[in-house]
Protein backbone atom coordinates (compact mmCIF):
# COMPACT_ATOMS: atom_id res chain seq x y z
CA UNK A 1 0.00 0.00 0.00
CA UNK A 2 2.68 2.31 0.78
CA UNK A 3 4.81 1.91 -2.58
CA UNK A 4 1.17 2.61 -4.21
CA UNK A 5 0.91 5.78 -2.42
CA UNK A 6 3.91 7.09 -3.13
CA UNK A 7 3.59 6.39 -6.73
CA UNK A 8 0.42 8.71 -6.82
CA UNK A 9 2.31 11.44 -4.24
CA UNK A 10 3.72 13.71 -7.15
CA UNK A 11 1.03 16.02 -8.23
CA UNK A 12 2.26 15.05 -11.93
CA UNK A 13 1.39 11.28 -11.77
CA UNK A 14 -1.32 12.11 -10.06
CA UNK A 15 -3.26 13.96 -12.99
CA UNK A 16 -1.67 11.56 -15.30
CA UNK A 17 -3.83 8.97 -13.22
CA UNK A 18 -6.86 10.73 -13.19
CA UNK A 19 -6.53 11.16 -17.26
CA UNK A 20 -6.85 7.21 -17.88
CA UNK A 21 -9.25 6.79 -15.07
CA UNK A 22 -11.65 8.47 -17.29
CA UNK A 23 -10.51 6.24 -20.98
CA UNK A 24 -7.52 4.30 -21.66
CA UNK A 25 -5.05 6.38 -23.37
CA UNK A 26 -1.52 6.07 -25.21
CA UNK A 27 1.81 7.85 -23.98
CA UNK A 28 1.07 10.19 -26.91
CA UNK A 29 -2.57 11.17 -26.04
CA UNK A 30 -1.20 11.60 -22.69
CA UNK A 31 1.73 14.27 -23.32
CA UNK A 32 -0.72 16.05 -25.59
CA UNK A 33 -3.43 16.82 -23.01
CA UNK A 34 -0.74 17.22 -20.29
CA UNK A 35 1.70 19.26 -22.23
CA UNK A 36 4.32 17.47 -21.26
CA UNK A 37 7.18 15.89 -22.71
CA UNK A 38 6.43 11.99 -23.81
CA UNK A 39 9.33 10.57 -22.05
CA UNK A 40 8.23 12.15 -18.98
CA UNK A 41 4.59 10.65 -18.89
CA UNK A 42 6.58 7.45 -20.30
CA UNK A 43 8.74 7.62 -16.87
CA UNK A 44 5.45 8.71 -15.06
CA UNK A 45 3.55 5.54 -16.55
CA UNK A 46 6.76 3.53 -15.82
CA UNK A 47 5.98 4.33 -11.82
CA UNK A 48 2.95 3.73 -11.79
CA UNK A 49 2.98 0.01 -13.21
CA UNK A 50 5.77 -0.88 -10.70
CA UNK A 51 3.43 0.35 -8.41
CA UNK A 52 0.68 -2.35 -9.97
CA UNK A 53 -1.66 0.77 -10.31
CA UNK A 54 -1.39 1.40 -14.41
CA UNK A 55 -2.29 -1.55 -17.11
CA UNK A 56 -0.85 -1.45 -20.50
CA UNK A 57 -2.19 -2.89 -23.13
CA UNK A 58 -0.91 -3.23 -26.78
CA UNK A 59 -3.25 -3.18 -29.56
CA UNK A 60 -1.44 -3.12 -33.42
CA UNK A 61 1.51 -0.33 -32.78
CA UNK A 62 -0.40 2.03 -30.05
CA UNK A 63 -0.15 1.02 -26.37
CA UNK A 64 -2.96 1.90 -24.50
CA UNK A 65 -2.81 2.61 -20.88
CA UNK A 66 -5.48 2.61 -18.12
CA UNK A 67 -6.12 2.06 -14.37
CA UNK A 68 -6.01 -1.37 -12.96
CA UNK A 69 -9.45 -1.16 -11.55
CA UNK A 70 -9.27 -4.29 -9.56
CA UNK A 71 -6.15 -3.29 -7.43
CA UNK A 72 -7.37 0.34 -6.72
CA UNK A 73 -10.50 -1.39 -5.52
CA UNK A 74 -8.46 -3.68 -3.29
CA UNK A 75 -7.36 0.15 -1.78
CA UNK A 76 -10.72 0.94 -0.38
CA UNK A 77 -13.84 2.74 -2.28
CA UNK A 78 -12.88 6.02 -0.31
CA UNK A 79 -9.71 6.43 -1.98
CA UNK A 80 -10.67 5.35 -5.47
CA UNK A 81 -13.41 8.52 -5.24
CA UNK A 82 -10.61 10.37 -4.07
CA UNK A 83 -8.18 9.42 -6.75
CA UNK A 84 -11.17 9.76 -9.60
CA UNK A 85 -12.27 13.61 -8.33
Amino acid sequence: MRGRLSALSADSRMELFRHISAEPMTTSDLAVRLGQPAAQISRSLRVLREAGLVVSDRQGKLVYHRIDTATVLRMGPDLLATLTR
